[in-house]
This record gives structure tokens, C-alpha cells and sequence, in this order.
């Protein structure tokens, strides 16, 4: 299976993480608050672990489960540590009643990239 790094301590993170350690992959959180990223990584269970905030994931997958107004300013966070890895963004659009947007990039940070080229599901 694969590895899985979630970056956010949240119900998204909560849910996909606990989701990924179902399906037989190992999960790493990440969170601004490493306090939080840890009682979640313990709440997950076997499986889950918690990771330095601006340390380069561990995962072969990045998932940015944040509100939006965190991401930009996240990936920047990260920068070239994103570079390589299947990256994903889940944009809940729940407080506008829009459902769910997942954006899927191989190296997110290059800007040509916000212009249309991503795979959306």
C-alpha cells in the first residue's frame, strides 16, 4: 500500500485518514499545532503518525485537507518538499452548499500549473 501524508488536524484530516489506514496505508498528520497532529495520529491508531509541521512529508501522497484560505499559503510552507508526489487538495465547499471539489497535481507548486491543468474528480 501506500504511504499518506495529511496536512491539516481537522474532521477532513479525521475522516481521510482514517479512511487511507481502512484501505492498508500507513498515515502521517501534519498540523501547525503539532499538539493536535499528535492526538489525532493517537486517535487514528496503528498505522498513524504524527509529523513535524514543515518537515518534508513522508508520503509518497500529500493530501492538504485545509479550509481554502490555508492552502496557498501551506503549499508555499512546503515549496519544493511537494515536488514528485502525487498531491491532492480537498476543497470541502460545504459552507457554500457546492459539494466537493479534489484536485489532483504531480508538482503543485509550478504556477503554470493553476491554469487548467490539473486532473479534477
Amino acid at each position: 500500500m501506500s504511504t499518506i501524508t495529511i496536512i491539516g488536524t481537522g474532521n477532513m484530516a479525521r475522516t481521510l485518514g482514517a479512511r487511507a489506514l481502512t484501505g492498508g496505508n500507513t498515515v502521517e498528520i501534519m498540523g501547525r499545532d503539532q499538539a493536535k497532529a499528535t492526538r489525532l495520529a493517537e486517535l487514528l491508531g496503528d498505522g498513524a503518525s504524527a509529523g513535524a509541521w514543515g518537515a518534508v512529508p513522508a508520503g509518497d501522497i500529500v493530501v492538504m485537507a485545509l479550509l481554502a484560505d490555508g492552502i496557498v499559503p501551506t503549499a508555499a510552507t512546503y515549496g519544493d518538499a511537494l515536488a514528485g508526489k502525487i498531491f491532492a487538495v480537498d476543497l470541502p465547499g460545504a459552507h457554500e452548499g457546492k459539494g466537493r471539489v479534489i484536485l489532483f497535481a504531480n508538482n503543485p507548486i509550478y504556477r503554470w500549473q493553476n491554469h487548467g491543468e490539473f486532473n479534477m474528480v
